[in-house]
């Protein structure tokens, strides 16, 4: 279900090269079916997208990756549904290292606390620590893979398709821009 698949690795995995195209030649219509069924059973989408070319200069990936997260998941997600009871959080296992992994999770409960101190945070209730999951078991998971494929896909090619599909199902405006991107 990928948007982009990695041919090298399937290949070492057996898989032929008419196997994959077959597989190619139907992506249009799984990641369709799975936009459909996304919109059908969630509560909402929102995405972060990000030039990192164009970030700031001197951040790692993942520390680019924290901030663009606890930045939208506090001020645009959580403050546009403002949830009766604090949401779980999950994010892929393999994003991380154990001892990263666990500085992640304190990072974003003192960003939530951060927020609230400086009168950013326009929601009630406070974020508890995420959870790392296995993306190869959470659904959750592979459906924020849609979506960001989705938003990968409108901006290396222009086409929007696959993010207009989305639309429904977008929580507010559906996506923030960091450093360098539009897709109005």
């Amino acid at each position: 279900m990928k948007f982009y698949l990695p041919r090298t690795d399937l290949f070492h995995k057996g898989y032929t090269d008419e196997e994959l195209d077959r597989f190619e030649g139907h992506q249009h219509i799984n990641r369709m079916k799975a936009i459909r069924i996304l919109n059908e059973s969630c509560s909402g989408v929102y995405a972060a997208i990000c030039d990192k070319t164009k970030a700031v200069n001197g951040w790692t990936p993942e520390r680019l990756g924290n901030y663009m997260f606890a930045q939208t998941l506090i001020v645009n997600v959580m403050s546009s549904i403002d949830p009766l009871y604090s949401p779980i959080v999950i994010f892929d296992k393999g994003r991380l290292s154990a001892s990263r992994s666990s500085d992640f999770k304190i990072y974003l409960v003192n960003k939530d606390r951060y927020f609230e101190s400086v009168g950013i945070k326009r929601y009630s209730g406070r974020l508890g620590p995420p959870i790392d999951v296995s993306s190869l078991n959470e659904p959750g998971l592979w459906a924020s893979d849609i979506v960001a494929g989705a938003f990968r896909h409108a901006l290396s090619t222009g086409d929007k398709k696959y993010m207009e599909a989305l639309r429904p199902s977008f929580i507010g405006k559906g996506f923030r821009p960091f450093w360098g991107f539009t897709l109005e």
